[in-house]
């Protein structure tokens, strides 16, 4: 059944025909309920792109004649109803995602964080974490407008990680991983095509990205029912020990212990992802490079960082010095560079490598999931 509006008549349109300029009359959504733009969406040439990229069939827009389309352009017999904005996040088989999405559409929509859909999300991996290695919780990193909300995710779980290391109290972890899911939400008012850009950013649109710390800080303190140690790490976790990061150039001794937690999470998760000038690190070769600079983190943190995840984590195949693959089965906090492994020939065996002083870890082949 066709809905009129001001803007023409809802049409349901194949992706490939989608034009800059028309309006969204309801959310794109994937068919596992991750919501890609909110309802009311303007189109760009960047839009269209990041919709390409993400599987996406068909678009309900507005029509109001004026542009053009072929009889082909329109799915035909597509009454059906995409996943709602609502039920489709709850339902999605990358939940955690999509409500992550949720969230930020009703900043991008309304201009406002949902504290309650943040507390019922967060609660659901904060359970996860409970149960689960860090690796396995996770959520993939596409190179489109699904990296800044996994990258959040994950900076929140390594948190918790850190956190546990340091024996934090139940409050203070809850507070530092709400604060990482919430790291980076000023990037939702940075024009997007910068921080969806696959080229290398001169120094005027560095300066453009960097207004999001301060964004992300006011938009949170803005929310009814947040709390100001969620918005503090958001100004904050661009700074650096030794006052060379922005946006206040503060020192270590001035910055939250949250804020230091959070931006050594911020540049682990980076790292291990492919970037325009270099490939993605390995686990092991972050924390190396975390080590190797020690004037901008707090080292006190980046070696509860490497005892809460390990220098090997749990799920990665590793290469061992005798040629065998393994796959990581646990760690141990006071002999990181020594994990039980598990070998992957058959019969398999397992080995703790603490105790098997002729073996060791000769390099990290990949991640879980990746084998």
């Amino acid at each position: 059944m066709e809905t009129s509006s001001e803007l023409g008549t809802l049409h349901t349109i194949l992706v490939p025909f989608a034009k800059p300029g028309m309006h969204l009359a309801r959310a794109a959504v994937t068919e596992n309920g991750r919501i890609i733009f909110s309802t009311g969406t303007v189109l760009t040439e960047g839009k269209i792109k990041i919709l390409r990229n993400t599987y996406i069939r068909c678009l309900h827009v507005w029509d109001d004649g004026s542009w053009g389309l072929p009889t082909e352009a329109y799915r035909q017999g597509a009454s059906e109803a995409e996943p709602s904005e609502d039920g489709g996040a709850v339902r999605a088989v990358t939940g955690l995602l999509a409500s992550i999405q949720g969230l930020n559409t009703e900043l991008m929509r309304e201009k406002k964080i949902g504290v309650d859909s943040l507390r019922q999300m967060g609660g659901q991996i904060f359970g996860r974490i409970q149960k689960e290695p860090v690796f396995d919780i996770f959520l993939k990193v596409d190179k489109n407008a699904n990296y800044l909300f996994s990258h959040m995710v994950n900076t929140a779980v390594l948190g918790v990680a850190i956190c546990r290391s340091i024996g934090l109290s139940a409050k203070e972890i809850w507070n530092v991983f709400v604060a990482g899911m919430l790291v980076d939400v000023g990037m939702m008012q940075v024009r997007e095509d910068l921080w969806l850009s696959d080229k290398k950013l001169t120094d005027l649109q560095r300066g453009e990205i960097e207004k999001h710390a301060r964004f992300g800080y006011g938009a949170i303190l803005r929310a009814k029912g947040a709390e100001e140690d969620w918005a503090v790490p958001a100004l904050e976790h661009h700074e650096r020990i030794d006052g060379s990061g922005y946006p206040e150039k503060k020192r270590g001794a001035d910055l939250a212990l949250a804020s230091r937690i959070l931006a050594v999470c911020d540049v682990y998760e980076a790292l291990l992802h492919d970037r325009l000038w270099r490939k993605g690190l390995m686990p092991d070769e972050a924390i190396r490079h975390l080590i190797s600079t020690p004037n901008l983190f707090d080292r006190e943190i980046v070696s509860a960082l490497a005892r809460g995840v390990g220098i090997y984590p749990v799920g990665f195949r590793v290469k061992l010095s005798d040629g065998r693959a393994a796959d990581v089965v646990r760690t141990h906090p006071t002999d990181l560079l020594r994990p039980t492994v598990a070998t992957t020939g058959k019969p398999s065996e397992e080995i703790d490598l603490a105790l098997r002083r002729d073996l060791s870890v000769a390099a990290v082949i990949g991640p879980p999931g990746g084998k």
